[in-house]
């Protein structure tokens, strides 16, 4: 689903407006430092995948160049 077609509260820039950061979940802070999905990939979708891929936030930091080069995009 593109976050376009999300209701407003739920879309991660409006939600961290609205209530701040800690009202977001790990992917929805990541989907904000992203930016942009993929073609067939909305950006949450993205930031999940990551997430699951690195096993978390703490993962996903703590990866080696290497091992992120391996994400497409």
């Amino acid at each position: 689903m593109l976050l376009q077609e999300l209701p407003s509260g739920l879309r991660p820039r409006e939600k961290i407006l609205a209530m701040g950061p800690k009202a977001l979940t790990d992917a929805e802070l990541l989907a904000l430092v992203l930016g942009t999905g993929l073609r067939g990939c909305s950006v949450l979708e993205l930031a999940h995948q990551l997430l699951d891929r690195f096993r978390g936030l703490s993962g996903l930091l703590g990866a080696s160049l290497a091992d992120l080069q391996t994400v497409r995009g």
